[in-house]
């Protein structure tokens, strides 16, 4: 018959100290903003980067003029095709000027071709009047679909105030969350055996 031998001492225990309520409170939030920013960043990469690799183009939409087809703070994903694909109806992301630092994505009005170039006239749902007539170059965007109200944490997430509050800030409070256990661990050990 086996015999239950006891140990003679009780197993040691490590002391640790409660933190004060405080800097719970500010552990929590500090959670949350680098959850909140990593959520983000996802949607970034998601909406902003990944359709790069279909072949697709995305877009931020800024202003209300196609509402309520597209709805502002929308991404509009387009895709590559040739002016002899296009017909009135279709919506394509054209730059008006080539200073625009962002494509202008409006509906074809109406389109023709004189001496072998095809020209359109554009209008978004939204606005009454037409936009000037632009030629169509050999690879035009035609917008194949919108998501709605993700380019807003798209459009944010690419400035560089959005940059550093969403990735540079995140990063910092990450590693002063870690430094702040590897210390609570450290005053731990120290403390067992500072008493022992």
């Amino acid at each position: 018959m086996h015999s239950l031998s006891i140990p003679s001492q009780a197993p040691e225990t490590i002391v640790g100290t409660k933190s004060p309520a405080w800097v719970r409170w500010l552990q929590t939030m500090l959670a949350s903003l680098l959850f909140m920013g990593a959520l983000t960043l996802l949607v970034f990469v998601v909406f902003g980067v990944a359709p790069l690799f279909m072949g697709l183009h995305p877009f931020v939409v800024l202003s209300g003029s196609m509402e309520p087809t597209i709805h502002t703070g929308s991404i509009v994903l387009s895709q590559t095709t040739t002016p002899t694909e296009l017909q009135a109806g279709d919506v394509i992301a054209f730059n008006p000027r080539a200073e625009a630092a962002l494509p202008v994505v409006h509906r074809i009005v109406t389109i023709e071709e004189r001496n072998g170039t095809r020209y359109a006239t554009t209008r978004g749902d939204a606005n009454t009047d037409e936009d000037a007539e632009i030629a169509l170059s050999s690879a035009v965007l035609k917008v194949n679909g919108s998501i709605p109200f993700v380019g807003y944490a798209v459009y944010y997430a690419a400035q560089p105030l959005g940059t550093l509050l969403l990735i540079w800030i995140p990063a910092t409070l990450l590693v002063v969350l870690w430094l702040t256990d590897r210390v609570k661990a450290w005053r731990a050990r120290h403390t067992k055996y500072a008493a022992a």
